[in-house]
């Protein structure tokens, strides 16, 4: 567990009363854990060989790309630059 889901669990759990108020700021805090806990990219295989690594969040951002010598290597970016999903990019599974 991070950071922030650590201080959305205090504050959820601190709340006098369960209120829609309430939930809706743990819906929207929530959001932003998830987008700041990194998630692998999603590795899509196409039948002409074509391989896309895309946004785990289907955003529609290709994460991906072709070199000179048409190699795929992929793009190291830490969150994905439309959504803002911070993107895992080891080799564990």
């Amino acid at each position: 567990m991070n950071k922030y889901q650590e201080a959305l669990d205090v504050l959820y759990e601190s709340a006098w009363e369960d209120t829609t108020a309430v939930d809706n700021s743990k819906l929207k805090l929530q959001e932003l854990v998830d987008k700041k806990t990194p998630k692998k990219p999603k590795i899509n295989h196409y039948d002409n060989d074509c391989i896309k690594v895309v946004c785990p969040n289907n955003c529609g951002i290709q994460l991906n790309g072709l070199n000179k010598d048409n190699e795929i290597v992929s793009f190291t970016h830490e969150y994905c630059p439309k959504c803002g999903q911070a993107i895992d990019w080891s080799k564990d599974e």
